[in-house]
């Protein structure tokens, strides 16, 4: 396994952008220990793209037609593209005893660490008979938090397909961003990110680790 700086090393041989490769190398860190606290007996392999996601992502897990996993963060633009991401999109923090959302701006280490939560999610997925989250688990979750979440995300799935449609995105695109598996990560996601907003995500990586391995009701 190579070290971390043989990593730098070998992303600055390739040519890539001292931003994008401190941004890559944050997130590497994220996957991997994750990826060990919920693997612990299997952690998989993280492999740097510099190719472009065709869904858009700048990282994801994917397996092999041989069986093997993987993570793969697509390095070339990432740093602007996580800047993107955090000018558009907002954390929403439960306020209140009805569980309404109000905005808050991630840090980049908080959008980091949640962004290898879903990732890792993904692998659960792949991995275990775990019952997914859908817009449907509202009705039947008793906890008014997880609820909110849900019915949150809904809207905003909604939304994205709204847009999708209007931008002209293919079938093949919508579908790939729009469905069940991704729904339930984003779940894991949000969920992740109330936990850690204005904290230390390190000391928190238990409970970090079991809300990727939630069970929907």
């Amino acid at each position: 396994m190579s070290t971390l700086k043989e990593i730098k090393g070998n992303l600055k041989q390739a040519g890539f952008k001292k931003e994008d490769i401190g941004v890559t190398l944050r997130l590497f860190l994220c996957l991997e220990s994750l990826d060990k606290l919920v693997f612990t007996e299997s952690p998989v392999t993280v492999n740097f793209v510099s190719g472009k996601n065709p869904f858009e992502y700048f990282t994801g897990y994917h397996q092999r037609r041989n069986g093997e996993e993987i993570y793969n963060i697509y390095v070339n633009g990432i740093a602007a593209l996580i800047r993107e991401e955090n000018k558009q999109g907002f954390l929403y923090l439960p306020s209140g005893p009805k569980n309404q959302f109000k905005p808050a701006r991630y840090t980049q280490e908080e959008f980091l660490v949640c962004t290898a939560a879903h990732e890792v999610r993904h692998r659960f997925q792949n991995n275990f008979l775990v019952k997914k989250f859908s817009p449907r688990s509202a009705n039947l979750v008793k906890d008014d938090l997880l609820k909110s979440v849900i019915r949150f995300e809904e809207l905003v799935f909604e939304e994205c397909r709204e847009i999708y449609a209007k931008e002209k995105r293919s079938k093949v695109y919508i579908k790939g961003r729009i469905n069940q598996k991704e729904f339930d990560a984003k779940i894991i996601e949000r969920l992740v990110a109330i936990k850690i907003h204005g904290k230390n995500a390190y000391s928190l990586r238990e409970e970090i680790t079991s809300i990727i391995k939630m069970s929907a009701p």
